[in-house]
C-alpha cells in the first residue's frame, strides 16, 4: 500500500490498520507486511537511523504513543505498576497502548485491565479510544488530513476529554448556571468574601477557577490559591503551623521579602497577630488588589483549630469596613459542608457574609444544553431518561454523554448497564458506597432514606448532603438520584420504598 492510499482511508480503515500492528508487535516477521511501512516518516526514520523498516515503524509508533500522554512529565513505568496515572482517565489511553508495545513484554487484555482498572467491557471501549488516537497522531505526524472543522476544532469523539476534576475556564462542555451570573455580579468591586456552596462533584472548583479569571481579568488582581487538600500533616498540626503555612505561600507567590516573613514569625505571639501583622505588610507593600483563593476548605473540619481560623477570616472581612487598606483583600471561598459544622460562632462565621453563592445540580433544560454540545446522542424520551436516572448531577451527567460519544454507547446499553460493576459510573458509585460503609452513623442514615424513614440526626442529614448522597424533598431526605437509589439498595440489601 502506497502512501497515497493511506491517505485516503477511513477511520474505520485506519483503527484496522493500528489493531493489526498492535497484534503483531511482538512477531517481527508479521509486522513486515503492515501497510503501515508505507508511511514516508517510517522511511524517513530507516534511513536516518540506519535500521529496518520495522524497527523504523515500532520507533515512529512509540513516538506517536509518547505524544498521547496527557503532559510533559515522565509517564508511568511498568516498573512501578502501584503509580496512580496507570488509574487516571486522562492516562488511560497512553498507558493501555504503553502497555501493550513495552519491548520484551507481553500483557494480554486480562492483564491490561488490572493495571489501569477497568472491567473488561470498559477496557475494550478504551482500547478502541486508544487506537483512534493513536491513528489520529500518525496520521498527524505524517501530514495526512484528520477530521477537524473549518475552525480546527477537534470534532473526533476519541478525543473528548474524559469528566475529571475541574474544567478549564475555555471548556465548551461548562454549564453555566445561577451561581455565575451571581459570582459576576460579586466581583464588579474589590475587597469581597464570597463562598462558593455545593455538594460534591457539583462543580465548585470549576466555578471558582472562573471566578479567579474574573478578578484577574476586572479587577487586574493577584492571585494567591489554595488548595488545603494539599496540605500535608505538618500544617494541620496547629493553628500556628497552618498560618505559617498560608502566609509563606502569599509571600513566596507575591515574591515579597522572605525575611520579613521569617521575622514576623520570629516571636512566639499569638499566630493570629503575626498572621494580621504579616498581611499589613503585603497589603501595603502591595500595588494591585490580592485574591485569597481557597479550596477544600472542609478539610479542616477535622482540626481542633478551624474555628479560631475561620474566625480570623471572619476579621478580615469586618476590618475593611473602617480600615480602607484591607479593601484591597477578596476572599473566594469553596466548601461542602454546612457553615455551622465548620463553625457554630454564627458571628464569626466567613461563610454566612458577603455573598454566598449555591451550586445546584443541572435544570433539565440544561442537561439538554450540555446533550447538545456533545453532538446530541440523545433525543426525546432518551433525553428524559437520563434526567431521571441521574437527576441533573453534574459529573455523573458528563460521564454518561461522554460514554455515549467516544465510547460509542447506545442509550439500551448504558442504562442496562448504569449500575452494575461493568457500567461508566462503577469507579465513582464504589468509592460512594466506600464512604457509607466506612462509617456506620451514614450507612444508618443511607439505610433509612432508602426504606424512606426520617432522620432525627440533623447532623448527619448534613454530613450527607455534603457528601452529595441525598437532596431534600421538604422534610425529608431522599437520594440524590435514581441511580443512588438502585445502587445503594442493591448493595446494601434494602428494600427500597
Amino acid at each position: 500500500m502506497t502512501d497515497y492510499l493511506l491517505a485516503s482511508l477511513n477511520d474505520g480503515q485506519w483503527d484496522d490498520l493500528i489493531h493489526d500492528a498492535i497484534k503483531r508487535w511482538h512477531r517481527p516477521t508479521h509486522l513486515a507486511d503492515s501497510p503501515l511501512l508505507a508511511l514516508q516518516i517510517v522511511a524517513a526514520r530507516a534511513e536516518k537511523e540506519k535500521t529496518t523498516p520495522t524497527t523504523a515503524l515500532k520507533a515512529v509508533i512509540d513516538e506517536a504513543i509518547l505524544n498521547l500522554a496527557p503532559n510533559e512529565e515522565t509517564p508511568p513505568s511498568l516498573d512501578n505498576p502501584n503509580d496512580q496515572r496507570w488509574f487516571e482517565p486522562n492516562w488511560r489511553s497512553f498507558c493501555i497502548l504503553r502497555g501493550l508495545t513495552i519491548r520484551n513484554q507481553r500483557f494480554g487484555a486480562d492483564k491490561m485491565q488490572l493495571l489501569v482498572g477497568v472491567s473488561e467491557s470498559h477496557y475494550f471501549r478504551e482500547y478502541g479510544k486508544a487506537r483512534m488516537m493513536l491513528a489520529e497522531e500518525l496520521r498527524r505526524m505524517e501530514g495526512i488530513p484528520t477530521g477537524s472543522d473549518e475552525t480546527g476544532r477537534d470534532r473526533a469523539p476519541w478525543r473528548l476529554e474524559f469528566p475529571s476534576g475541574g474544567m478549564r475556564v475555555d471548556d465548551a462542555f461548562y454549564i453555566e448556571r445561577a451561581a455565575d451570573q451571581e459570582l459576576t455580579q460579586a466581583l464588579r468591586y474589590e475587597g469581597q468574601t464570597i463562598t462558593i456552596r455545593g455538594s460534591r462533584q457539583v462543580g465548585k472548583t470549576s466555578l471558582l477557577a472562573r471566578g479567579i479569571q474574573a478578578a484577574q481579568e476586572r479587577l487586574g488582581a493577584q492571585l494567591v490559591y489554595l488548595d488545603f487538600q494539599g496540605l500535608g500533616d505538618v500544617a494541620r498540626e496547629s493553628l500556628r503551623e497552618m498560618l505559617r503555612a498560608l502566609s509563606f505561600r502569599i509571600f513566596r507567590t507575591l515574591e515579597l521579602d522572605l525575611a520579613i516573613w521569617e521575622q514576623g514569625w520570629a516571636y512566639d505571639f499569638l499566630p493570629q497577630e503575626n498572621m494580621q501583622e504579616l498581611m499589613e505588610h503585603v497589603l501595603r507593600h502591595t500595588r494591585q488588589p490580592i485574591l485569597l483563593a481557597m479550596d477544600e476548605v472542609d478539610v479542616l473540619q477535622l482540626t481542633s483549630f478551624s474555628k479560631d481560623f475561620f474566625s480570623l477570616l471572619r476579621s478580615w472581612h469586618n476590618l475593611r469596613a473602617g480600615i480602607p487598606l484591607w479593601r484591597k483583600l477578596t476572599l473566594m471561598m469553596a466548601i461542602s459542608t454546612e457553615p455551622y459544622l465548620l463553625i457554630d460562632r454564627v458571628g464569626e462565621s466567613p461563610f454566612n457574609t458577603g455573598h454566598v453563592l449555591y451550586l445546584n445540580d443541572f435544570t433539565q433544560h440544561q442537561v439538554a444544553d450540555l446533550n447538545r454540545r456533545y453532538g446530541t446522542p440523545l433525543a426525546g424520551t432518551e433525553l428524559d431518561a437520563l434526567y431521571r436516572l441521574l437527576g441533573g448531577h453534574p459529573y455523573l451527567t458528563r460521564v454518561a454523554l461522554y460514554t455515549l460519544v467516544a465510547g460509542k454507547v447506545s442509550w439500551p446499553i448504558l442504562e442496562a448497564q448504569a449500575a452494575s460493576d461493568d457500567g461508566p459510573f462503577h469507579q465513582h458509585l464504589r468509592w460512594q458506597l466506600q464512604r457509607i460503609e466506612d462509617d456506620q452513623r451514614l450507612l444508618a442514615a443511607v439505610v433509612a432514606v432508602l426504606g424512606n424513614q426520617s432522620l432525627t440526626d440533623r447532623q448527619v442529614g448534613y454530613h450527607l448532603l455534603k457528601a452529595g448522597l441525598v437532596t431534600k424533598a421538604g422534610d425529608n431526605y431522599v437520594c440524590r438520584c435514581e441511580l443512588y437509589r438502585r445502587y445503594f439498595a442493591d448493595r446494601l440489601n434494602v428494600r427500597a420504598i
